[in-house]
């Protein structure tokens, strides 16, 4: 997504038609004959989002017959109550407030590091590159602007996915902090 890692920050709204619309100018780039897509968190809805505008034709760059399906990993869910409620408002009020601070200080790549621990080198120094920048606490805390509103408007027109396979993966292992998400 844009301001991840190398890539710059977009201006403008960063909702999920924007980052759907990247997604698709990425894919489409790329040769492919099949393509399965892998979503995580925030990923699931930019990936429902992007596959019902490729299912719909003509205003996508990818092939819809080249899309085979959708894997989302833990994604986000707008008939998940809690991102309405007063305690994850404040909860990303925080994040936006800290994130930022976080990079600035050296703070965020080491939680980053224990967060990720289990990717591969060198894909977790990678990861941890492209989320540990200020560049990229810009990009998340521009998207976390707009999170419930796009949940809203999900839940109001939900994406059409017809009979596309999607396999939707979550942990099973629940931390304290976890449990309110997973439920």
């Amino acid at each position: 997504r844009a301001g991840y890692g190398a890539s710059d920050l977009a201006p403008g709204r960063r909702g999920l038609t924007e980052l759907a619309a990247d997604l698709d100018a990425v894919v489409a780039s790329l040769p492919h004959r099949r393509l399965v897509v892998v979503g995580h968190s925030w990923g699931g809805p930019i990936l429902r989002v992007w596959a019902d505008g490729v299912l719909a034709g003509p205003r996508s760059g990818t092939d819809p017959e080249r899309l085979t399906g959708l894997v989302l990993a833990d994604p986000a869910d707008e008939r998940a109550d809690l991102y309405f409620s007063r305690a994850y408002r404040l909860q990303a009020r925080s994040q936006d407030a800290l994130y930022p601070l976080l990079v600035r200080f050296g703070i965020m790549a080491p939680l980053a590091r224990v967060a990720l621990k289990g990717l591969p080198e060198p894909d977790l120094a990678d990861t941890v590159a492209a989320v540990s920048s200020l560049r990229a606490a810009h990009a998340i805390v521009a998207e976390n602007g707009i999170t419930v509103e796009e949940l809203a408007a999900l839940r109001a027109d939900p994406p059409q996915l017809g009979d596309l396979p999607i396999r939707v993966v979550s942990g099973t292992k629940r931390a304290f902090l976890a449990r309110l998400t997973r439920d």
